[in-house]
């Protein structure tokens, strides 16, 4: 695939992946420092689609419209860990086993 980009743009990116190359600690390969501003800029306007207080709607919603799906996204999550401490992890087990008694 092949994208044209504005030079301004191609400038901008060649210079603040100085910074990024500083952080990194390490000289990253061009088209996989572009793969992350790509894929970071795509998070990152899935975050402004979705406003902070509509989070939970949002996620009802995809369970609403794919339960199977969304079941299985969320038990993947949790079976990796992800970003979860051990005090979450005991905060949820406690939720979840207030559903059982």
């Amino acid at each position: 695939m092949e994208i044209s980009i504005d030079e301004e743009i191609i400038e901008k990116l060649h210079n603040f992946k100085k910074i990024f190359d500083d952080i990194m600690e390490e000289d990253t390969d061009f088209n996989k420092y572009i793969e992350i501003v790509i894929s970071e800029g795509l998070e990152k306007m899935l975050r402004d689609i979705i406003p902070p207080e509509h989070e939970w709607d949002t996620i009802r919603a995809a369970f609403e419209e794919d339960n199977e799906f969304m079941s299985t996204l969320i038990r993947n999550i949790l079976i990796r860990g992800a970003q979860i401490d051990d005090e979450e992890k005991k905060l949820m087990k406690e939720k979840m086993s207030a559903y059982i008694q």
